[in-house]
């Protein structure tokens, strides 16, 4: 799977609540043997230390945080390790390129979207206990929405993968063999 220097930036990405953390964490396991080390930055966590307000409609901390993780990733990949995964919103071109364009390093890239329906999504964001406002079925609407309409980038970027009748194991099964096929 790893070719060339035998390091991989692995973006994953979807719509709120579509499992990219849980994704990223299963994933990273799956990649791990020895001399493959394999690190996960949440994006919502980066933008977390960046933020001025509580929330996250801030903008500029997006940028911020897009930042933030490609130094983190450059910087992982001068430290030693193989495949780093960034999990976040990167609905767009400009949002990509934010955390593509600065790392340094040689680096093979794949780029994912988790696709699930918003009836799925909901059902998932209601069984979460750790959900806040995306419980809210109006506000995941919302943010679904925004999903949606980023989906012809994300058709043309990224493998897409519709996730709503799959198992974790599955996912993570489509992920490496699409990376395979890369």
């Amino acid at each position: 799977m790893l070719q060339s220097n035998g390091r991989r930036l692995i973006v994953i990405t979807g719509p709120v609540g579509a499992g990219k953390s849980t994704t990223s964490l299963a994933l990273a396991q799956s990649l791990r043997r020895p001399g493959v080390a394999v690190a996960v930055i949440d994006l919502d966590q980066v933008y977390c230390f960046v933020r001025q307000q509580d929330g996250y409609g801030e903008p500029t901390a997006w940028v911020r945080a897009r930042q933030g993780a490609a130094a983190l990733a450059d910087c992982l990949f001068n430290t030693g390790m193989s495949v780093v995964i960034v999990e976040g919103e990167f609905f767009n071109a400009e949002e990509l390129g934010t955390l593509t364009a600065p790392i340094q390093s040689a680096v093979e890239h794949s780029f994912f979207t988790l696709q699930l329906s918003y009836e799925s999504n909901l059902e998932r964001a209601q069984g979460d206990p750790l959900r806040g406002g995306s419980k809210n079925p109006s506000f995941l609407k919302w943010l679904h929405t925004q999903f949606v309409q980023a989906l012809p980038f994300l058709q043309g970027q990224s493998v897409v993968i519709t996730i709503d009748a799959l198992t974790l194991d599955q996912v993570v099964a489509r992920l490496i063999a699409a990376m395979e096929r890369a």
